[in-house]
């Protein structure tokens, strides 16, 4: 076992100890934030539609959302213009409904769910930072400014307070709709994080990996084990695996790695390495590392066959050699496993 971490067992006062951090705040009074429906010539006069296209792929599809045009902002670079604009997509659904933060960096901007059939639905939350749509199809995990985890209605845009956190804006649900959530020190200025399994049906609240450091992001591989990118205190960024209550190291990344991705079978990651591009790392038999050329904000396929990126104003599609085998004019895609209803 590497020095990356051993969840221990708790004693049942630890447990309800985590229980009340990751709940506390639960009974004080948050009035829930007004919601509008809107149909889909609504949303059409009003010129804030929003459409999709799927593109079939090897390995999977592509599914390319076209946003209104945005408001720029003379005093950001073009390239984290760009990047804001691409992070407004927050998550989508087979159904093929997307959930939108209706801005990025604005701490009263708030949500828009589209659906398949041009309505939407609006939310007022402050700041919604991360998203995810249960697997149950209905709803929304979501967690705004505050880091606060909410539970939007997709119908009606109802919104319900689940728990206080503070949360980070990594939200991803597991195959039985417990949630993965990076548990913060503070929502201003935290100093630590750690990776906590949540139960939206009970709200209690689990460890999966508390070594001192931070947890960047967490996603469940097709094994049933959970892939966490992590920077310990001791320095660097690490991908762990974490099963049975232990972890394992897998990789060790580029100590300025950012915007990491793990394909579901856990054997390619992809990353950014801060001012010098994409690169993606085989973590199976023989380690390889590649660098696939320039980039921002990579997004590996599921099974590791391409990675989705930002480049010169587009997203682009890059195969494992480096090569460019697509490129969509919009900045919001995302990889989907669609159902028949969106479909092209």
């Amino acid at each position: 076992m590497s020095s990356y971490g051993h969840v221990p067992r708790r004693s049942s006062r630890h447990r309800a100890a985590t229980v009340m951090i990751a709940l506390a705040g639960l009974a004080s009074a948050v009035p829930a934030p007004p919601a509008r429906q809107l149909s889909a010539a609504e949303v059409a006069s009003s010129g804030a539609s929003i459409s999709t296209l799927v593109h079939a792929r090897p390995g999977s599809s592509v599914l390319e959302v076209r946003l209104p045009g945005a408001a720029s902002n003379p005093t950001v670079p073009a390239a984290e213009q760009e990047r804001r604009a691409a992070l407004r997509l927050l998550a989508t659904a087979t159904d093929g409904s997307v959930a939108i933060a209706d801005a990025v960096g604005d701490p009263g901007a708030g949500l828009t769910i589209s659906h398949p059939d041009g309505s939407q639905t609006r939310t007022a939350l402050a700041g919604v930072s991360g998203a995810a749509f249960s697997p149950v199809h209905g709803w929304l995990a979501v967690t705004d400014a505050s880091g606060r985890l909410w539970r939007v209605e997709t119908d009606t845009g109802r919104a319900a307070k689940l728990a206080d956190g503070p949360f980070g804006a990594a939200v991803a649900f597991e195959r039985d709709g417990s949630l993965l959530l990076i548990a913060g020190s503070s929502a201003g200025a935290p100093y630590e994080s750690r990776l906590v399994r949540f139960n939206p049906e009970t709200r209690d609240s689990d460890p999966l990996y508390a070594a001192p450091g931070f947890v960047f992001s967490a996603r469940q591989l097709g094994d049933g084990s959970v892939a966490a990118v992590v920077h310990p205190f001791a320095g660097g960024v690490a991908l762990v695996r974490i099963d049975a209550g232990e972890s394992r190291l897998l990789a060790e990344l580029d100590p300025t790695a950012i915007d990491a991705s793990v394909s579901a079978d856990g054997t390619r990651i992809a990353y950014e390495v801060a001012g010098d591009g994409i690169y993606l790392s085989s973590l199976v038999e023989a380690p390889t590392r590649m660098r696939l050329g320039s980039g921002d904000l990579p997004r590996i396929a599921p099974d590791g066959s391409s990675v989705l990126a930002l480049r010169s104003g587009a997203s682009v599609l890059i195969a494992p050699d480096g090569r460019e085998i697509d490129r969509f004019a919009s900045l919001s895609t995302a990889w989907v496993s669609c159902s028949e209803e969106c479909q092209p």
